[in-house]
């Protein structure tokens, strides 16, 4: 019956994907939002957001507008950050209301997942079915290979996502990539079978605090040859290339960094990405940042 009924008949369109622009934001503020609760009193750390009442959400997302961002992350469901915040449940509806307030702020949304429920994403299905409309990019799960180590399972969870929210952006999130090829995780196919499955930008993750700006630079103009301008050595090119996403996160948290010495680390490692040559490729710019920094166009206007 199912073959009769459906012969001759051409697919379903795709999905038209909601707007995206280059992201700009920073999910670790130091001294962002003196008086919060939680982790030291001062610190934004985006993750987070659902742990905290609304006029404390409010506070958040002007420190974000104050500073020229446009979009915020939000943790769907677990811990954000070891014991440092509550544990996040599972609630379609306070995650409703929640991405629908960032979304009235005029900020994009970036959604990820609890490292500790996989492969199976259906217990996100009642979220993705009230939240179609108010999640713009979904980033999954942090560090997703040192978390699953299996790349067949991790391609099983991206194609979960893209069917959860066919709307949003895909990304993924990996573990330091200065040091090596991420354990391993992709190849130049792997690559490509992810794109394939829909996956849209690389959120890239260097470790700013063991390096100059100059290595994290060159790491970072490496992979924006391989997936972010036109397919070099088999590599694919995602349709928004790579988004530099975690630099001086360590710094920000850990290590007492002011705001402005991680706008600045972040800022100089941007400004030596472009034009790094490889035979005949050409490194291109970052598409966004999530790891604090300064647009240029807030910052002429600033």
């Amino acid at each position: 019956m199912f073959s009769l009924m459906t012969r001759g008949r051409k697919p379903p369109p795709p999905v038209p994907p909601l707007k995206w622009d280059r992201p700009r934001g920073a999910f670790c503020i130091p001294n962002g939002a003196p008086g919060l609760p939680f982790g030291d009193g001062r610190r934004i750390w985006d993750p987070a957001f659902a742990c905290y009442d609304v006029p404390d959400q409010q506070r958040i997302l002007n420190a974000h507008l104050d500073r020229g961002h446009n979009t915020l992350e939000y943790q769907l469901s677990g811990w954000p950050y070891h014991q440092d915040y509550p544990e996040i449940p599972v609630n379609p509806y306070q995650a409703l209301a929640d991405l629908t307030l960032i979304k009235q702020y005029g900020l994009q949304t970036m959604v990820a997942f609890d490292d500790t429920r996989w492969p199976d994403l259906s217990y996100l299905a009642p979220v993705a079915r009230l939240t179609q409309h108010v999640v713009d990019c979904v980033m999954g799960i942090y560090e997703v290979n040192g978390v699953v180590q299996d790349l067949e399972v991790y391609f099983s969870i991206l194609e979960q996502s893209k069917a959860l929210w066919p709307r949003a952006k895909q990304a993924v999130h990996l573990m330091d990539v200065i040091g090596g090829e991420s354990y391993g995780f992709f190849t130049a196919d792997g690559w490509r079978r992810c794109r394939d499955l829909g996956l849209n930008l690389f959120l890239l993750q260097a470790a700013g605090w063991r390096y100059t700006t100059s290595a994290v630079a060159a790491r970072i103009a490496d992979y924006t040859r391989r997936l972010g301008g036109p397919e070099m050595h088999g590599y694919p090119t995602l349709s928004d290339g790579v988004v530099q996403f975690e630099v001086v996160t360590t710094e920000l948290y850990h290590e007492g960094w002011s705001e402005a010495q991680g706008v600045a680390f972040n800022d100089d490692v941007r400004r030596q990405v472009p034009g790094h040559p490889d035979g005949p490729f050409v490194s291109v710019p970052v598409t966004g940042f999530m790891d604090s920094g300064q647009d240029p166009v807030h910052a002429a206007l600033s």
